[in-house]
């Protein structure tokens, strides 16, 4: 049984793929998460072998800082790159392998309300899950590099693994409100 987290904030996108998930008798459907704070927090509650994230096509800039949040957790992530039906519509052009290839994780087109693409999905999702291969860690400059290294030392022997997760994402948002003001 492969256990499923769903990442989004596109509640009608989610109920139709939850559908489309809960037909299948091999993938167990968790809970569904808004943002990188409650991802931690289900990681550690629920387990779950893949997190499926929801990218809105339409509005990628808003969507991916969750995705790049998703990648750090340490779990396979399978992306879907929903609204694709609109993208192209409107003749915009996504480069689904440049970007799969930049996110380090399988990225899927989907049209969910449509149900085009949620077989793809469902496919890269089992195969995600039992390869167990998490996204690469993202690489920091050198000096947070560092201080990551010495802030893990710092909490190693105090805290458990999923805490540690938690103080890792806490550090995680810290560097990247630091770099949007830089």
């Amino acid at each position: 049984m492969i256990k499923v987290l769903i990442a989004d904030d596109q509640e009608l996108i989610r109920q139709s793929l939850q559908i489309v998930l809960g037909t299948e008798k091999d993938i167990e459907v968790l809970d569904a998460v808004e943002n990188g704070v409650e991802v931690v927090r289900a990681v550690r509650r629920e387990k779950p072998d893949v997190i499926l994230n929801l990218v809105d096509a339409s509005n990628m800039e808003r969507n991916l800082y969750l995705t790049t949040q998703l990648t750090e957790v340490g779990i396979p992530v399978v992306v879907a790159l929903n609204m694709m039906d609109i993208v192209k519509k409107r003749g915009d052009v996504i480069d689904v392998k440049k970007l799969s290839k930049e996110l380090g994780v399988p990225v899927v087109e989907t049209a969910a309300i449509k149900g085009e693409g949620t077989r793809e999905l469902v496919e890269a999702a089992k195969k995600a899950a039992a390869a167990k291969n998490a996204p690469a860690k993202h690489a920091f400059a050198e000096t947070i590099e560092n201080a990551l290294t010495e802030i893990e030392k710092l909490i190693a022997d105090v805290t458990e693994p999923t805490r540690q997760a938690e103080i890792s994402y806490a550090v995680f948002c810290l560097k990247k409100k630091k770099q949007n003001y830089d």
